[in-house]
């Protein structure tokens, strides 16, 4: 039970061993197990599959953290056909997170007959947008046809960002769904805090009076990293008189772009490259060295980075756009226009010199806003609501 709320432990065990640990567990809830999936009543249990399990971040314990104080028990399935293979009787929500990996005919044929079989098994059906279209993917009609055959599918949909609607609309149509929003949660109370500044400082080898910069997370061309390092390639050109440094650290998911980073010789000592996993107790040690997160993505819709910039207090730099333009109009870093050329630099210039304690300030009054426990009670009461919602139209 603790190994699977904390995620650590995973459904490598047969279905038939799931679902009889399922079971055990909801009909020892103080509300008893309903078994019929057409009879739902506020309070009742209710099983929550998800697909599928994120591996680089903790987003989904944390969103579903709440989960039982409503009366929900979430746990992952290895594959989307177990989804349609669980032998359950009783109500059932299968939420579906990032569709990335269904872009061949083959697979797209198999989710297609998921879904279907869902539909009859009347298990209700969520769907998460976490990204209008998947990033760097080449083939974009599949990936229009598989969001569109989702959205027709769904009973309910979650949005993170209040704009999604219009975003996708050039693709897909959210018209005449129950969508509801509930923010990303920050990760307050899930990363250790323990070190210092300075002891975070002098393990990375910063100065104490050093701007540093800090480009964290998987490390992947739509996060604009090698416009990042042309930004401080400018930077050192125009204003050698500042003292920064710019460190990008995470997991290489793309090597020929990890190569070409290793080969920037321009900045000399002022760069930090560490393409690898950091373990989730060294990640403090990065935000703590850091002045500002630069997220210069080229595209996005959330950014689970950018929140965990703020739960440390680190403010941003981030384009004016749709995944950051809330963030920034509450203060929490300054922004820039991505049609400019030098905006990315100008606003590397602008944070060197800039008061960054009530920037500091506004960062992690929002983090504290979206703790995990607010964040996934509000996603929790939008599911319930919805669901409820739903069968009163049937």
């Amino acid at each position: 039970m603790v190994l699977r709320f904390r995620r650590l432990g995973r459904a490598e065990s047969s279905l038939l061993v799931e679902s009889a640990d399922l079971a055990t567990r909801l009909s020892n809830r103080p509300h008893g197990l309903s078994i019929d999936p057409d009879v739902y009543e506020p309070g009742d249990p209710l099983a929550f599959a998800y697909w599928p399990r994120a591996r680089t971040n903790n987003f989904q314990a944390l969103l579903y953290n709440q989960g039982w104080r409503h009366r929900v028990a979430a746990f992952p399935v290895a594959r989307f056909e177990d989804m349609a293979e669980l032998p359950w009787a009783g109500p059932m929500a299968c939420h579906f997170h990032w569709l990335a990996s269904i872009e061949d005919d083959e697979t797209i044929r198999r989710f297609k007959a998921v879904l279907e079989r869902l539909k009859d098994q009347k298990r209700s059906i969520i769907w998460t947008i976490h990204n209008v279209l998947p990033h760097d993917q080449t083939d974009i009609a599949a990936a229009v046809h598989v969001r569109r055959m989702i959205v027709e599918a769904a009973d309910l949909i979650h949005i993170m960002n209040e704009r999604t609607r219009e975003l996708v609309e050039p693709h897909f149509s959210l018209d005449g769904k129950r969508v509801f929003y509930s923010p990303h949660p920050s990760y307050l109370g899930d990363h250790p805090r323990t070190v210092t500044r300075d002891e975070a400082r002098f393990e990375l080898g910063l100065r104490p009076e050093t701007t540093a910069f800090l480009s964290f997370g998987a490390i992947q061309a739509y996060k604009g990293p090698e416009e990042l390092i042309a930004a401080a390639q400018y930077l050192a050109e125009n204003r050698p008189d500042f003292d920064w440094t710019l460190i990008i650290a995470g997991i290489a998911k793309n090597e020929e772009l990890v190569n070409r980073i290793r080969r920037v010789e321009a900045l000399e000592r002022r760069l930090i490259f560490h393409p690898h996993k950091v373990p989730i107790e060294d990640v403090q040690y990065f935000f703590h060295a850091a002045d500002f997160a630069v997220c210069a993505y080229r595209s996005s819709l959330n950014s689970g980075a950018a929140m965990l910039a703020l739960t440390f207090g680190v403010p941003l730099v981030a384009p004016d756009t749709s995944a950051f333009s809330e963030l920034l109009a509450r203060g929490t870093g300054i922004g820039y226009a991505p049609e400019d050329p030098n905006g990315l630099a100008t606003a590397l210039a602008a944070a060197a010199e800039c008061d960054r304690a009530t920037l500091k300030a506004r960062a992690l009054e929002v983090a504290e806003e979206r703790t995990p426990q607010k964040a996934s009670d509000v996603f929790f009461e939008g599911v319930m609501e919805g669901l409820r919602s739903g069968r009163r139209s049937a």
